[in-house]
């Protein structure tokens, strides 16, 4: 019987200590419970925030995506704007090359000007010069007929004046008949007076052909000197006909130059409307430029307004990845409670083992504990995912 006490009392103490291990459990219980009560709650309020989180993931994927495209699609904008840019800087050297050509095709449209004017001028005097050929032309052919009339005329004279001397040179040798007849006749009146009747009738008869020879020498001196006088008409017109050779000779080389002259007028002409042509091209290629020149404000303009879409994008993006840093850090948190709560509930495994009237209170706690286990699970695939 005192051993049964003595046994009785050993399991008397260990029942009271038992008690009051099983009334710390209790309490432990009921705080773990509300700690429970609250990592529920928290694990509520963290789901709702993973549900969240997923969709901001969802979010954050597409706006990932996106900024990837939007990346690609900025970097194929920045490879067509720097060909862009070298085109535009080809386009802008090929526009200056132009604008020279253009400045020297404006200089060369004015000279052509200047040798249009001159060729209208020469064409005027050309034509002013033609009139005057004309009238030269007929001129001289009035000068040539009369001319030829005064040759002919002159002719004539000579021919007269040749038959007047054959009259003179035959009334001459008649006269040197006459005196040697006379002298005869004269030695013949000394001789006798018969012959004087003869001697009276030669002398008339003399006398007849002094008076046709005075007459004679008379016209021999007017035809001589109206012989004179044409013949200084001819020099004088024979001037006058060289001068108009000259001028028929020099017209003829104005003729000339003017032929050449149309000629380079034509070739300028042919030039002129060739280089019209490649102005008008040049226009055309700087409308061309022109418009390419907008087409590449438009894309600046667009690349200006993407880059600024991108940098909003970044923005956001680093907000993003600022609040998934913040929810990291707010899991590593929740997982260090998670294992500080598994830590205790092992502890309360092993002091529940230490008696058979604390199964029930074991049982509970093993419970808590597995629930508590597949929410430290579900938490760990979730932050898992969201990693």
């Amino acid at each position: 019987v005192r051993e049964e006490r003595d046994t009785l009392q050993r399991d008397k103490d260990k029942l009271v200590g038992v008690e009051a291990e099983r009334e710390e459990l209790k309490v432990n219980f009921h705080e773990l419970k509300r700690e429970c009560s609250a990592l529920h709650e928290n694990f509520n309020a963290v789901r709702e925030e993973r549900d969240t989180l997923q969709r901001d993931k969802a979010k954050l994927v597409g706006v990932e995506a996106e900024r990837e495209e939007l990346q690609v699609n900025f970097h194929e904008l920045k490879r067509e704007y720097s060909a862009l840019q070298e085109n535009y800087n080809a386009v802008r050297e090929e526009g200056a090359i132009l604008l020279r050509d253009k400045n020297k095709l404006v200089v060369i449209a004015g000279r052509l000007k200047m040798v249009l004017n001159e060729l209208s001028s020469i064409q005027k005097a050309y034509f002013v010069l033609t009139q005057k050929r004309h009238t030269l032309r007929s001129e001289q052919d009035e000068l040539k007929i009369y001319s030829d009339e005064l040759i002919r005329k002159c002719s004539d004279l000579a021919g007269n004046l040749n038959v007047i001397k054959g009259k003179c040179d035959a009334l001459q040798r008649e006269k040197d008949k006459f005196v040697c007849l006379g002298a005869k006749l004269k030695m013949m009146l000394d001789e006798g007076s018969r012959t004087e009747k003869a001697y009276l009738l030669l002398t008339e008869e003399r006398d007849t052909l002094k008076l046709e020879q005075e007459e004679l020498k008379v016209n021999f001196y007017e035809l001589k000197r109206k012989c004179n006088v044409l013949i200084n008409n001819l020099n004088v017109l024979k001037g006058k006909c060289n001068d108009l050779q000259r001028e028929n000779d020099n017209l003829v080389g104005m003729v000339a130059e003017q032929e050449q002259l149309k000629v380079n007028f034509y070739e300028l002409r042919g030039k002129y409307s060739a280089l019209q042509e490649n102005l008008n091209a040049v226009r055309e290629e700087c409308d061309k430029l022109q418009r390419d020149k907008d087409k590449l404000v438009g894309v600046e303009a667009e690349r200006e307004e993407l880059r600024v879409h991108f940098y909003e994008l970044k923005g956001e993006y680093s907000a993003l990845q600022d609040d998934f840093n913040a929810v990291r850090e707010e899991r590593d948190t929740l997982q260090r409670d998670i294992d500080k709560l598994v830590g205790l509930v092992r502890r309360l495994k092993m002091i529940l083992e230490g008696g058979p009237r604390s199964e029930k209170a074991y049982l509970l706690l093993n419970q808590e504990r597995e629930t508590l286990k597949s929410e430290h699970d579900e938490f760990k695939v979730y932050f898992n995912e969201l990693q």
